[in-house]
């Protein structure tokens, strides 16, 4: 593969002091807080300056071979423009200096056919890959119409993998569509438990649609095998997930630090197969907070846990689950037995499932069966339109259950006609909640302490 100009190996000190500056001015190189997926200096919206850039024609980017010049806190810029796949190898930044891959000069168009991935990541750490180097009009936040991500994958088999020790990676304003199999994923099979523990992936701003299989698939679906490794450190948040022939977004073999929190996921399962039917599942071996996701049209449940426990459930929107199979809105499982963990060894088991809306299902709106949980609390949701009834526990289970307005009481949405069920100020709902540790709705709208809204959205006076 042909090296990088001359031009860029001589510039490249004075891009990385620049970049330094940049960083430093913006206050961007400190490590991350805790529950933060990836280091702060992985979340900077402002694009920094290219230190070489990638021509279409190069497919691969080798930090150990022909980009071996390239080191921590680089900023590889690829050339607007269609591209083929592009295979990222052995680049690693630090938790102080991360490298960044972008775009530059327009969007990155990579149309794979018959490639594994559009990008394919292996053996990289620190890096963040992101398509907001010319616009950051990408993910949930915007219709199917507005979509302007930086980086557009398409016809490959997946979108974007990551494997073979890929950690500390953010991947954000970036489009797959069209793809045979997922839409991302990283996670690696080829180390066994206790060799290695996969830190730190998140996934922001991204726009998955038509895809084959998952959207999302991250972590082993096999974690009671007890040989796939585990994740440390998960986070998916404000992508737009839309047609998918299996679960929009799957989690699983991820015990610690896990979000999946406002995405927008509609019309998942289309492959109508009942064991891959979900608008989001935590999956076995997983513990993942679940907060202000929209789900709409899902094949069978809208959100299922089928794993670790001990997490919140919390102003999450479900409508119009079961759209093939049996559905129900928030179905909890039995779940499975908890690793040793210890960052937290103290783990919590009990599931919290609050102020949630749930809206028509051809099954129940929301079943809890996690019997490990002794403190589970079930407050301030609202369901109606449930074929077989409101809330279900499992035998054996118990759980605190307050302010919650359920079906056959109206809860009086202002236009469920067009999906908006965002309270009247005359519903029955509008201070029907209990005292609870949620201090926002689905909107970031402040909530009273006493008597809040039930439901994810909070009524205005």
């Amino acid at each position: 593969m042909r090296p990088a100009t001359l031009t860029a190996l001589r510039s490249r000190r004075l891009a990385s002091a620049l970049t330094l500056g940049v960083a430093l001015m913006l206050g961007l190189t400190g490590p991350a807080g805790a529950g933060e997926a990836t280091t702060s200096a992985l979340t900077s919206t402002e694009p920094l300056a290219c230190t070489v850039t990638v021509p279409n024609g190069e497919r691969l980017v080798d930090g150990t071979g022909n980009y071996a010049h390239v080191r921590p806190g680089d900023t590889i810029c690829l050339q607007a423009g269609v591209r083929g796949e592009l295979r990222l190898f052995n680049l690693s930044g630090t938790a102080e200096r991360p490298g960044t891959v972008r775009n530059s000069g327009g969007s990155v168009e990579i149309s794979a056919s018959g490639a594994y991935a559009g990008i394919q990541i292996r053996n990289s750490s620190h890096l963040r890959v992101t398509g907001g180097g010319v616009e950051q009009q990408c993910g949930a936040r915007f219709t199917e119409a507005e979509q302007r991500c930086g980086i557009r994958i398409a016809q490959s088999f997946n979108g974007l993998t990551g494997k073979v020790r890929t950690e500390n990676l953010t991947v954000d304003h970036v489009e797959v569509g069209h793809v045979s199999s997922s839409g991302m994923g990283v996670y690696d099979k080829q180390l066994q438990r206790g060799e290695w523990v996969q830190r730190d992936i998140a996934f922001r701003d991204i726009y998955l649609h038509d895809i084959a299989t998952e959207g999302h698939y991250h972590g082993s679906s096999d974690y009671v095998d007890g040989t796939s490794i585990l994740l440390a450190g998960v986070e998916i948040s404000r992508n737009l997930v839309v047609r998918t022939g299996r679960d929009g977004i799957q989690v699983g073999s991820a015990p610690w630090r896990c979000s999946i929190s406002h995405n927008v996921v509609r019309d998942s399962g289309l492959n109508r197969e009942s064991s891959h039917a979900f608008g989001i599942i935590v999956n076995r071996g997983a513990a993942c907070d679940l907060e202000g996701n929209t789900i709409s049209g899902s094949a069978g449940d809208g959100l299922y846990d089928q794993g670790l426990h001990g997490q919140r459930i919390v102003n999450n929107l479900v409508i119009r689950s079961g759209r093939f199979q049996a559905g129900t809105g928030i179905n909890v499982s039995e779940g499975n037995q908890s690793p040793t963990n210890p960052e937290t060894p103290d783990y919590p088991r009990s599931t919290r499932i609050w102020h949630n809306t749930i809206v028509t299902t051809t099954d129940r709106g929301i079943r809890l069966g996690n019997t490990a949980g002794k403190a589970n609390h079930l407050s301030n949701n609202i369901v109606t339109g449930a074929a077989a009834g409101t809330l279900k526990l499992a035998s054996g289970v118990t759980a605190t259950r307050l302010g919650n307005v359920l079906q056959p009481t109206n809860p009086r949405f202002l236009a469920p006609a067009a999906d908006d069920y965002r309270l009247q100020p005359s519903s029955p709902a509008a201070t029907a909640g209990a005292t609870v540790p949620v201090l926002t709705d689905l909107l970031s709208k402040p909530r009273p302490v006493m008597a809040p809204s039930a439901g994810a959205y909070q009524a205005s006076p």
